[in-house]
């Protein structure tokens, strides 16, 4: 396998599949191409980062030289979690990885206003959590930045509450929502 950007998707899904995790086919292939559009230097935040499927498919997609921020509270606490952290830095090593046990709140500080490219919400499914990952890192995107995140689905009634009280979201695949122009709401 090339350690550098998988460009195609089915590649990327091939590293994917060997790690535990909710997202469906067609979420990962939204991921994929959400990453891929990203330029080099460009930031990508994950808030809820768990055994890193997501995550991976975000890191091999991403562009040489975009940057990856893993937000988890709990980091590191899944089985297969190193085996995440190990396979996405040998196979992008051009990538920057960072990896934060911290709280969402605690990382936003850590950003400037309209520096972040893409944030990609799949933390504490709360009403009030969503709520206030949306409220923190709005803010923190560039204007035409991508704001989206996992599971707003009826299984998930705080996630869908918070993404309609935000915005009228577009759904990919089965369940990522993604909220266009964040900053105008």
């Amino acid at each position: 396998m090339s350690r550098s950007q998988l460009t195609l998707f089915a590649d990327v899904l091939q590293e994917v599949e060997k790690f535990p995790g909710w997202m469906q086919e067609n979420e990962l292939r939204w991921i994929h191409e959400a990453a891929a559009s990203l330029q080099p230097n460009q930031f990508w935040v994950e808030l809820g980062v768990h055994t890193g499927r997501s995550a991976l498919c975000t890191i091999l997609s991403l562009p040489p030289w975009a940057v990856f921020v893993g937000v988890d509270i709990i980091l590191g606490s899944h089985v297969g979690f190193s085996t995440f952290v190990d396979r996405a830095t040998y196979l992008r090593p051009d990538i920057k990885l960072m990896l934060l046990k911290m709280s969402s709140k605690e990382a936003c500080k850590l950003f400037q206003s309209e520096s972040v490219h893409s944030v990609f919400i799949d933390a504490n499914h709360t009403y009030e959590s969503v709520m206030e990952d949306i409220t923190l890192w709005k803010n923190r995107l560039v204007p035409s930045g991508i704001l989206a995140g996992h599971d707003y689905i009826p299984d998930f009634p705080g996630v869908v509450r918070a993404v309609n009280t935000f915005a009228t979201p577009v759904v990919h695949g089965y369940s990522i929502w993604e909220i266009k122009n964040p900053k105008n709401r």
